[in-house]
């Protein structure tokens, strides 16, 4: 009696024994399978250390934004008045779209969000009380209007630079509603710069500036 008592402790022991070493098993192997059905394992996800970066960047901001935009254009914020300012989302990408009048100019800027780049810019003249844009059915061919390299030099000058620093990808005159004018693009350090001069008066009377692909 007293052997047959022991023969079950034994077996009871190497049940507990077996049982044992089949949890550790499963808890290093992953989930087990019992009757065809799958036994749940706890899983700690992994840590996107990209993702934990991008979250740790601070948004700049609104007025921040602004400011950016306005040390760009060489405004400041009494000379202004603002058309848009807000923040939107291009292809995942958070960026400020500002907007705003200054010295009869209009200014649009594309501000990244995180780092305030300025992703793209534009500027273009527009009507005021003290500087109205010409109308095209006023003369606008003055005869003996600036040459081509005139409208090249006057382009460089607005943008700070000279003739050996960029490369030239346009340099063309045409007439566009009645108006003749010189259409100017040249590149420089990734920046791809575009004029409209006028042909007769040299007037600037359109401009742009954006990243070249």
């Amino acid at each position: 009696m007293k052997r047959k008592k022991l023969f079950i402790v034994a077996l009871l022991l190497a049940a507990i024994l077996i049982f044992i070493a089949c949890g550790t098993a499963a808890a290093q192997n992953g989930p087990t399978q019992i009757d065809g059905i799958t036994a749940p394992t706890m899983q700690v996800p992994a840590v996107d250390e990209s993702t934990l970066a991008a979250e740790a960047q601070q948004d700049i901001g609104l007025e921040r934004a602004k400011e950016i935009a306005l040390a760009h254009a060489g405004c400041s914020a009494s000379q202004v008045t603002f058309v848009k300012a807000r923040k939107e989302y291009d292809d995942g990408i958070a960026e400020y779209d500002i907007e705003f009048t200054c010295d009869g100019w209009k200014y649009e800027y594309e501000i990244h969000a995180n780092t305030g780049d300025v992703l793209e810019s534009e500027s273009k003249r527009v009507s005021t009380a003290s500087q109205p844009v010409q109308s095209a059915n006023t003369s606008q061919n003055v005869s003996g209007g600036i040459t081509l390299e005139r409208a090249k030099q006057i382009a460089l000058a607005d943008a700070g630079f000279t003739a050996s620093q960029v490369r030239f990808t346009e340099a063309k005159k045409e007439t566009d509603h009645g108006v003749t004018k010189y259409e100017i693009e040249f590149v420089k350090d990734s920046w791809e710069y575009e004029y409209e001069i006028h042909a007769g008066t040299g007037a600037i009377l359109e401009k742009d500036k954006e990243w070249a692909d």
